[in-house]
């Protein structure tokens, strides 16, 4: 099934659109369209703040994305290094969470192989 993706214009037309249907007739308080109106402004002030919330992991997940690739990449380098797989080791440093025990492993592979000249 289709997702269908509603824009800050629809979900705040729509909210317009409730709240007309839900306003008192013309006979009654006039106060009803303010507060329609203070209602609309209120929703869309909460759209603009998820929609900055989004942008923001936005960017730190692509930092992240960076960082662990890097980490991949220089974990594939050492291992290419000592005759071991780069790509394995690649993967291993691009996995959150694996990533620092590579690093503990290649660390503790290294001090290894210096005490052992």
């Amino acid at each position: 099934m289709d997702r269908i993706f509603l824009g800050r214009d629809t979900i705040i037309l729509a909210f317009f659109n409730i709240a007309l249907l839900a306003a008192p007739s013309s006979g009654q308080t006039s106060a009803a369209p303010e507060r329609v109106t203070q209602r609309l402004n209120q929703v869309e002030q909460r759209v603009n703040e998820q929609e900055r919330d989004i942008d923001e992991l936005k960017r730190s997940a692509a930092s992240a994305f960076y960082i662990l690739f890097l980490f991949g990449v220089v974990l594939s380098f050492w291992a290419q290094a000592r005759g071991k797989s780069g790509c394995a080791w690649f993967l291993l440093g691009f996995i959150p969470g694996v990533n620092i025990l590579a690093a503990l492993i290649a660390l503790t592979a290294r001090r290894n192989d210096t005490n052992a000249q």
